[in-house]
């Protein structure tokens, strides 16, 4: 007889499709291929949403599909289904005004949504699954309330408090949210070190708190593709940034950096808010899907991360396009806050100033293949199988019916 397959339960911000895929996305992956099916939810929606929109344009997009009848993919792996769903709630925390910040919002405003969340778990057998994973940014209200997983992984991929310079007073409530939320993971895998001491401090215990990376899939990236159609009439030699447009990545570096190197294209992939006025060499493509985006890396000469002087920096040692830009062959130039020189070198030039970053990038330009290559080289040891690797023994060792 068949054996009955497993159910991971996932909260993210973002869609299973999203052109913007993090560590949540592989991990859910690992799970797949190991027999899981899968109920990606996408949180939170409010009517507020309608009113100003948010960080990423997609989600609005699809917010009309995932309310009507959701997304159902087959993964190819396993015989495995994602199901995409999405819940539309009248009200949502909101960090910066103060009625909207509270504990009791936080924890309380899914019991407000529709389709109700609880009737919609109920609908695809959700209501009880095998484990229930969440990262930082999934820490969208009590689900808790709706569900009794048997087994919850905290993905902890950064430090909640330092998203804000005031955390008390702007975010209240998802930072309470958080705190309460390392008391109920059974695991927290946490993705740098400076997060997993994190971890252990707020716990009180480091029972069950394990440091796991990030990776990349070295194959996808490595491997030759066309060159994009979009690159037809952007000039080399290109710097391309990938990523998220938010608060931390920092323009006035940038458009700085493009006029004092006005030979140089600069192009930007990632869905955000973007300055008016740039000058000419500052190309902007807005998302690309994941799938596509080992060609736009393939075609560039240089991958940059010019990320602001914040709080945040102190717990961020690797981003995810650091792995994809090395796995790709790309010389890396980043500024150097908090913990990105520490966690990116020997591979990475630093600048923080236009004067700095601008010397970093003709530098960069200057590599050789042969110095490529040994780029690619040392991306293997970064592979997300390696870390998947790392990650089924941790699960064997905490609790080996998870995998059986």
């Amino acid at each position: 007889m068949k054996s009955k397959r497993k159910k991971l339960l996932v909260s993210s911000f973002l869609l299973w499709q999203d052109p913007e895929r993090v560590s949540l996305h592989f991990l859910t992956d690992f799970f797949i291929k190991k027999g899981f099916d899968v109920f990606w939810l996408t949180t939170p929606f409010s009517l507020f949403h309608f009113v100003k929109p948010t960080h990423l344009k997609e989600k609005g997009k699809l917010l009309n599909l995932s309310l009507k009848a959701g997304k159902e993919y087959k993964t190819g792996i396993n015989n495995g289904t994602v199901i995409n769903r999405a819940i539309l709630s009248l009200v949502h925390p909101i960090d910066k005004i103060h009625f909207l910040n509270s504990y009791f919002l936080t924890e309380n405003y899914l019991k407000f949504s529709y389709p109700s969340l609880k009737n919609l778990l109920k609908k695809y057998n959700f209501e009880n699954p095998d484990i229930f994973m969440f990262d930082t940014n999934g820490l969208n209200g009590d689900i808790f309330q709706f569900i009794k997983p048997k087994f919850v992984i905290y993905r902890l991929n950064d430090k909640f408090s330092e998203f804000f310079q005031n955390v008390e007073k702007e975010a209240k409530g998802k930072f309470l949210f958080e705190k309460k939320s390392f008391q109920r993971a059974d695991l927290i895998l946490a993705v740098s070190k400076s997060l997993y001491d994190y971890a252990i401090s707020e716990k009180k215990d480091k029972t069950n708190v394990y440091l796991l990376p990030n990776g990349v899939d070295v194959d996808r990236f490595s491997e030759k593709r066309k060159e994009p159609l979009e690159y037809q009439k952007i000039p080399k030699p290109r710097a391309l940034y990938v990523g998220i447009l938010s608060n931390w990545f920092d323009w006035n570096l940038i458009i700085s950096v493009a006029k004092m190197n006005k030979k140089i294209s600069f192009v930007i992939i990632g869905d955000g808010k973007v300055p008016k006025d740039l000058p000419k060499n500052i190309f902007i493509l807005g998302p690309i899907a994941y799938e596509k985006m080992p060609a736009f890396m393939q075609y560039v000469d240089v991958g940059i991360i010019p990320f602001k002087n914040l709080p945040r920096m102190d717990t961020v040692e690797r981003p995810l396009k650091f792995y994809q830009y090395l796995a790709s062959g790309l010389p890396i130039v980043s500024t150097a806050y908090g913990k990105l020189k520490e966690g990116m070198s020997p591979y990475a030039l630093f600048g923080n100033t236009p004067d700095e970053f601008s010397t970093a990038l003709q530098k960069a330009l200057s590599f050789s293949q042969v110095e490529k290559d040994k780029l690619k080289e040392a991306a293997k040891q970064f592979s997300w199988d390696r870390i998947f690797e790392k990650l089924e023994k941790i699960l064997k060792e905490v609790n080996p019916s998870l995998l059986a």
